[in-house]
């Protein structure tokens, strides 16, 4: 799980961006530079990288000090002081996960940007250095899995669903994204991810897909074709302000971002 790649820190970054785009325009150049004000939309978008980034895994109601770690060790560089007394219980509310590691990544600013692939010539280095790892800048989801799984169309749609962000590098069921398809209501696509969540390996993906087309076959393709369609978009820190509104992110997924007295807590053992 740990270092996260810079495909995976570019979804999280720039997912919590469109989630958390304030009308304040500055504010939202600050954000792209990781100058993290002390307000509450700031507030909820760092619990929200964290979140995505997993280094805040909503059912540990603490910071995962050694994931933060990990991440410097991963990358050559050394773990800055502080970062081991991120290991305190604390109530997840977005100022709650902002208070306990501002300090740490305020004074560490340049050592934190470099470990997770803040700079761009980082991530096109990486991407070149790994091109079996993750899909290419500009390839087409569905080609680039269908190509890397060849003859095998479970572990292709298992690499689409990966690239949507509903099942994770282990082929688990991600917890930490809840999409509401228009369609299908919220209860029954909780019942279709715990009943992935039995499923083994690429079979997982092939679980809950067929689950989610029994309930409405309809909208979850159309809901695939709007994945796609973000999927296939490769944004920039510096153009993600005028990326098209994803209207499909779920009004769940905002609210496990705000308030985690109101979100949909699920164990992940």
């Amino acid at each position: 799980m740990y270092p996260r790649n810079p495909d995976q820190m570019r979804w999280a970054v720039l997912t919590c961006l469109d989630v958390h785009k304030p009308n304040d325009t500055v504010l939202f150049e600050s954000w792209k530079n990781f100058d993290l004000p002390n307000d509450i939309h700031t507030h909820c978008f760092v619990k929200c990288v964290l979140m995505h980034s997993r280094i805040y895994p909503i059912h540990w109601a603490r910071v995962n000090k050694t994931a933060v770690e990990d991440q410097f060790k991963g990358r050559g560089i050394e773990v800055p002081t502080g970062v081991q007394d991120l290991e305190k219980i604390i109530a997840g509310t977005c100022k709650d996960i902002y208070d306990e590691v501002i300090n740490v990544f305020k004074n560490n600013l340049e050592a934190f940007k470099k470990a997770f692939y803040f700079y761009e010539d980082d991530i096109r280095e990486w991407y070149n250095q790994n091109p079996d790892v993750a899909r290419p800048f500009g390839a087409d989801l569905r080609e680039y899995c269908k190509k890397k799984n060849k003859d095998d169309e479970k572990c292709e749609l298992d690499c689409r669903f990966y690239y949507y962000r509903l099942v994770d590098e282990d082929k688990k069921i991600y917890w930490g994204r809840f999409l509401q398809t228009p369609g299908i209501k919220m209860d029954e696509h909780s019942k279709c991810l715990f009943k992935a969540k039995t499923a083994k390996e690429c079979d997982v993906a092939v679980t809950l897909d067929q689950c989610l087309r029994e309930k409405n076959q309809t909208a979850w393709e159309q809901m695939q074709k709007n994945l796609d369609e973000i999927t296939n978009k490769d944004y920039d820190y510096g153009n993600s302000l005028e990326a098209p509104e994803r209207n499909f992110i779920s009004s769940i997924e905002r609210c496990l971002m705000l308030d985690p007295d109101e979100a949909l807590h699920i164990p992940v053992s």
